[in-house]
């Protein structure tokens, strides 16, 4: 036995020898690579076969390989205070660490793993600080401070550069107001668990919807808090400002829900709102706040168009858009005396029977005050599919499902979008040749298809808040086999937006077809956005 760990120290030796050689002669970044390899086959050797786990050789080659691990994690990594710099070896970061014991208290109080998520780097020395990265943020200990400041987050959201303009402060009772900020009231309750300003820090922004994560969130200095659109009410977690500052390969091999994307937002009083209505309801959003022509300041989801309040700036409330399609309004009928039914009285005994199923849907959402009142009665369209139109939606009843989906909004906004949706360019506009700040907008005709039926595929693309004309975007639809189309769209019109109709797709129910739009730049850079239907074959 002696003599076997003898040569298993001679072997690691040798290696180590060799890899001092080979980062001699390699470029830096094949060295860093074989430096991660040769210590993972240090390990292997060191334990292969290594039953008796307390001979003291055995554990010096074990201790041998962690202190180069050590020495490669710490090599080049600095942080000045004002940013991240240096020669940082991103590549050690591909996975997590351990909260160094000089943390763990901190990390624990704070939440630990499953609220800060897990360490991203090793412990290290910026200045007189002790530092360390979680996906969350990242943990500062000074030990010359007094012992109540000692241990506390980095303000990695000012180093970000995320700040908004101080609001007024507005008269509503119980909203927590802090420099020039609300607290979104979900985050209230974690911001004030974690300790406040001195652990969170003061709010940057107000409560933002992000159109391109589907979440709300709200900035602050040390922490970013969301709440993703189809989650329960109060399910709030962090951004990962850590992972965010640690740069491109941190982002990378983390959750992509939680990494920050501060361009894409819908400001107040439309953030707010979103909350409360939720995607299940308006559909996914097309457009940024913009002026409509008629002064309006507006955003248009899939089932219907959000409009600021004029009498109350601090609302929104939806666009009347229904008799501005081809909805004929329907005559009033006599009101039936069924208890499935409510009437909605017009003209003595006459008007619009509503489904009860439809006013319980819409008390969760602000009932008749919210949707308006009705202009036309239910109405078959096809394939067991009703509709009952509102002035400012339609709800549709299908049949064919059974489960919460069958009571739904019709797509509404997405016809608006289509008919209405402009942006007056500013003068002398030139469309970028870079796709720094463009968006990319898609949308079905469809959730749920037959085989037999033809998809239409929607695009609009933006700049920032303009429309570009005259781009020719790429679909790649993946098929149930696995194997890709490729199609090319016609060009963008004038509102930015161009639209494909997809050949039938054979396959059974329930299989889902992702596809992907892709726009190309001069320089042939490409920015894509991803999403997905159902074939559906009804019975």
């Amino acid at each position: 036995m002696k003599e076997e760990h003898l040569l298993k120290w001679n072997l690691l030796i040798g290696l180590f020898v060799t890899a001092i050689l080979v980062s001699a002669c390699a470029s830096a970044s094949e060295s860093i690579d074989r430096s991660q390899e040769l210590f993972t086959y240090c390990l292997r050797i060191a334990q292969n076969g290594g039953s008796n786990t307390t001979d003291q050789e055995l554990q010096d080659a074990i201790s041998y390989c962690l202190e180069v691990k050590k020495h490669q994690d710490l090599n080049g990594f600095t942080h000045d205070g004002g940013g991240i710099t240096g020669n940082l070896q991103r590549d050690t970061f591909f996975e997590t660490y351990e909260v160094h014991p000089l943390f763990i208290e901190f990390y624990e109080i704070l939440g630990g793993e499953k609220l800060l998520g897990p360490a991203i780097t090793p412990l290290f020395q910026s200045g007189e600080q002790m530092v360390q990265f979680v996906r969350a943020g990242l943990m500062e200990y000074e030990p010359g401070a007094v012992k109540s400041d000692r241990y506390r987050l980095a303000p990695l959201g000012l180093e970000i550069g995320i700040k908004e303009p101080p609001k007024a402060e507005p008269e509503i009772p119980g909203t927590r107001f802090i420099a020039g900020q609300v607290i979104y009231h979900e985050f209230l309750r974690l911001y004030e668990e974690l300790g406040g300003a001195r652990i969170v820090g003061s709010p940057l922004t107000g409560i933002r919807h992000n159109t391109e994560m589907d979440r709300i969130e709200q900035y602050f200095e040390n922490l970013g808090f969301f709440r993703m659109d189809l989650d329960d009410p109060g399910a709030v977690q962090l951004l990962y400002y850590g992972t965010f500052a640690c740069d491109q390969n941190c982002r990378a091999k983390s959750p992509q829900a939680n990494i920050l994307s501060p361009e894409a937002q819908l400001p107040e009083p439309f953030a707010s709102s979103v909350a409360r209505l939720g995607i299940s309801f308006l559909g996914r959003n097309h457009t940024p706040q913009y002026t409509a022509p008629d002064g309006q300041q507006q955003v248009i989801f899939d089932n219907l168009v959000l409009v600021v309040d004029p009498d109350d700036p601090e609302r929104v409330v939806p666009r009347s858009i229904i008799e501005m399609f081809d909805v004929e309004p329907h005559p009033p009928v006599k009101c039936l005396d069924d208890p499935l039914v409510t009437c909605f009285k017009t003209e003595g005994d006459n008007g619009y029977n509503i489904p009860w199923i439809f006013v319980e849907y819409l008390q969760e959402y602000g009932g008749l005050s919210f949707s308006g009142p009705p202009i036309t009665s239910m109405t078959p369209l096809e394939n067991g599919l009703y509709r009952q139109c509102f002035t400012n939606l339609c709800i549709d009843f299908d049949l064919n499902t059974i489960d919460v989906s069958r009571i739904r909004l019709a797509p509404m906004g997405r016809e608006y979008l289509q008919r209405y949706f402009t942006l007056d360019k500013p003068e002398g506009f030139v469309a970028t040749q870079t796709l720094e700040h463009v968006r990319i907008e898609v949308w079905e005709s469809g959730t749920y298809i037959s085989k037999d039926e033809s998809q239409q595929i929607s695009a609009a693309i933006l700049d920032s808040s303009t429309p570009l004309t005259n781009r020719e975007p790429t679909l790649a639809v993946t098929m149930p086999d696995g194997s890709q189309r490729l199609y090319n769209f016609p060009p963008t019109n004038e509102s930015g937006i161009t639209q494909l109709s997809l050949p039938p797709i054979q396959a059974p129910n329930g299989t889902l077809i992702a596809y992907q739009v892709c726009l190309e730049s001069v320089t042939r850079v490409e920015k894509c956005v991803t999403d997905h239907f159902l074939i559906w074959n009804y019975p």
